[in-house]
């Protein structure tokens, strides 16, 4: 079921009797803001294709409209667009996406209770190994909606201890006929103990029911571990865990991990370390666990700022326990403040995708982007952007492309 647009009409309604009380809300405590996107794009594979390449001309108009609302007992935050792209040599039909992004948050008793609902509605890749959005505004990809009912507490028994417990349920729907649409029930506990000023102890729980039409089965999680704080704006944190996930047909995994992260910051660099395993939605039959590690850094000057980092994701899928995809590479960027309004950039990825269930194969795939930012008023800004991508696989045709695209695009927030 499509529950799109359901958080923003319980926001709308929540907000009303909430602005309605004497005294409840003033002008400074919310915000409604409309805004307008143009664009023009030159792109010269807009299929992304190896043999049958075509460019088009695009033309973008997109109306934005933003509200929020931030108040103790209600806070409020929705923002959705909507895009009319229109292709010169009509290459594509229809490719008007709308997105919207919701979350309202209402506090039933003081410091309490809570109660949010949130709404997300977007486009998502198709391709679980990796995201077609950084290459097209189309291909391998479907609308998707997730719709979250999130009520919890916040309990503190001692001064030094705090619990969080609630319960989710979360609706997951794909516009793509192809893709599996499916509903959460979600509930958890959470505890943090400060064992000193700049240590504390964290512990989770997490049980997960997901059904959907092709499987159905129960998720435990259960972590803990320690967060320590030595110096200004640096700590270490670890946790170790383990996953169990019962699918209803009989098949069963349980998985011990390792979480954690290491944050260093110096007078101009900061150093980041993570691992952690996730588990993310896709539109695919199958789900999958994540078990993702990176470095990054970030150095600041004066008028520049360098960041780079490595990665690597281990892509399970949980119905067979088996290792589906590995994809590892990095990253590098610049921004320079040409002038106090202007500012130029560079972002590089390089990737490898190793598929290792079903048909074998290793990707390269190359991506940069040069963006060129400047700011005609406080409330106008204009950015010209030039992004080449390329994609090399020689185990199949289909992954072996390159794709030119050019935009410029005026933003006005009124």
């Amino acid at each position: 079921m499509n529950y799109k647009g359901l958080a923003l009409i319980a926001l709308m309604i929540a907000t009303l009797c909430f602005m309605d009380r004497p005294g409840a809300a003033t002008a400074a405590d919310y915000k409604l803001q409309p805004s307008l996107t143009l664009s023009q794009e030159y792109n010269d594979n807009i299929f992304l294709s190896r043999t049958d390449r075509r460019d088009d001309y695009i033309t973008g108009i997109t109306p934005g409209l933003r509200f929020t609302l931030n108040d103790p007992v209600l806070f409020a935050d929705v923002a959705g667009a909507y895009t009319q792209r229109i292709y010169a040599k009509n290459t594509k039909q229809s490719d008007n996406p709308f997105s919207l992004n919701a979350i309202t948050r209402l506090q039933v008793l003081k410091d309490t209770l809570y109660l949010e609902v949130s709404d997300v509605y977007k486009r998502v890749s198709l391709d679980t190994s990796r995201d077609y959005a950084q290459e097209s505004s189309f291909v391998n990809q479907t609308d998707s909606n997730t719709f979250t009912v999130h009520p919890y507490f916040i309990l503190r028994p001692s001064s030094l201890l705090t619990l969080t417990t609630g319960y989710k349920f979360i609706d997951i729907w794909y516009k793509d006929a192809a893709s599996i649409p499916k509903r959460d029930h979600v509930g958890y506990l959470q505890a943090q103990y400060e064992v000193m000023s700049n240590l504390l102890f964290n512990g989770n729980y997490t049980v997960t029911r997901e059904e959907a039409s092709t499987y159905n089965f129960w998720r435990h999680e259960a972590t803990a571990g320690p967060k320590y704080v030595y110096a200004q704006d640096s700590y270490i944190s670890f946790a170790f865990g383990n996953t169990w996930v019962d699918y209803d047909n009989g098949s069963s995994q349980s998985n011990l991990f390792l979480s954690g992260g290491l944050v260093h910051a110096f007078d101009t660099l900061l150093v980041m370390l993570t691992a952690q395993q996730k588990f993310e939605d896709n539109p695919s039959s199958t789900p999958r666990r994540i078990n993702a590690y990176a470095l990054n850094l970030q150095k600041i000057f004066p008028r520049t700022v360098l960041t780079g980092g490595i990665y690597l994701n281990k892509n399970y899928r949980t119905d067979v326990d088996r290792l589906d995809t590995q994809t590892y590479g990095a990253r590098a960027g610049l921004k320079y403040e040409l002038t106090p309004l202007m500012t130029a950039g560079c972002d590089v990825m390089l990737e490898r995708i190793e598929r290792r269930l079903g048909l074998e194969s290793k990707t390269k795939r190359f991506l940069i982007s040069l963006p060129l930012t400047y700011a005609l008023t406080q409330k106008i800004s204009m950015t010209a952007n030039y992004s080449f991508t390329n994609l090399s696989t020689p185990e199949t045709t289909t992954d072996n492309y390159h794709n030119n695209r050019f935009v410029v695009s005026a933003v006005a927030a009124f």
